[in-house]
């Protein structure tokens, strides 16, 4: 929880507190972040205000229901009371590998009660939902199950997930100079698409131009970073390739 000021105090006081909240997460993982403020006894959510937040994310205000009755004998026309907001959001493939910032700002017509959270989304990461099996993750990548066997060692049985349990999608590659899109994507028998899906820190926010191979290497180089890879490892499966035998 942000710690700011729990206990009602009057509108205009100087005694707000900032402080960031950072929080690790993947695609398919539920992420739930609560922040504690101050606002009017009725809660609404107009009193709040938070930067743009992502497709299919939520904020549910609620009340904390002692510190409510406990001040309800004084005036709070003249005092704001405790209030949970909780921002909810399960990141998707496409969020990976960024970490994405929010700024939760609230009540806007007084003191002004500012918490900045992060959510860091992990990149070649996936949570395990309720219906996933080893089987249908692989076929939402069109590969073999085995290619995300192998790339678990620690996992025991494929037959064996658990819900919320986090698993790696793929391998990580150190890319070379004089890599390009196309020579990765030939090593490893994946197509370009899936290569570029599997890595969208790499992908332009506004253009939606993934960074050219021209400048592939000196991209991750400067991003401090690796390139998500799902080796094909079945070689019947692996794309026809002029002048290569697999």
């Amino acid at each position: 929880l942000c710690p700011l000021e729990f206990q009602p105090y009057p509108i205009g006081s100087p005694s707000c507190v900032t402080n960031p909240i950072v929080v690790t997460s993947a695609a398919g993982c539920r992420t739930q972040i609560t922040v504690k403020t101050a606002i009017y006894p009725v809660p609404s959510v107009q009193q709040i205000l938070v930067s743009e937040l992502p497709a299919g994310s939520s904020l549910v205000l609620s009340g904390l229901t002692p510190e409510t009755q406990q001040y309800s004998s004084q005036d709070l026309s003249s005092y704001m009371v405790g209030y949970n907001a909780t921002f909810d959001w399960t990141p998707q493939l496409q969020h990976a590998g960024r970490t994405w910032t929010y700024l939760f700002q609230g009540p806007v017509d007084s003191c002004t009660n500012i918490c900045q959270f992060s959510v860091i989304v992990l990149k070649c990461k996936y949570c395990i939902s309720e219906r996933d099996s080893i089987h249908t993750i692989s076929l939402k990548f069109a590969r073999h199950w085995t290619q995300i066997w192998s790339s678990n060692p620690w996992m025991v049985s494929p037959d064996e997930l658990n819900y919320g349990q986090l698993i790696n999608l793929g391998n990580s590659y150190h890319v070379q100079n004089g890599d390009t899109w196309s020579s990765i994507s030939v090593r490893f028998g994946i197509s370009v698409d899936l290569l570029q899906t599997l890595n969208p820190d790499l992908k332009d926010l506004t253009t939606l131009a993934y960074v050219p191979s021209s400048t592939l290497y000196t991209t991750l180089q400067t991003m401090n970073t690796t390139l998500c890879v799902m080796p094909e490892t079945c070689a019947s499966f692996r794309p026809t390739v002029a002048g290569i035998r697999w």
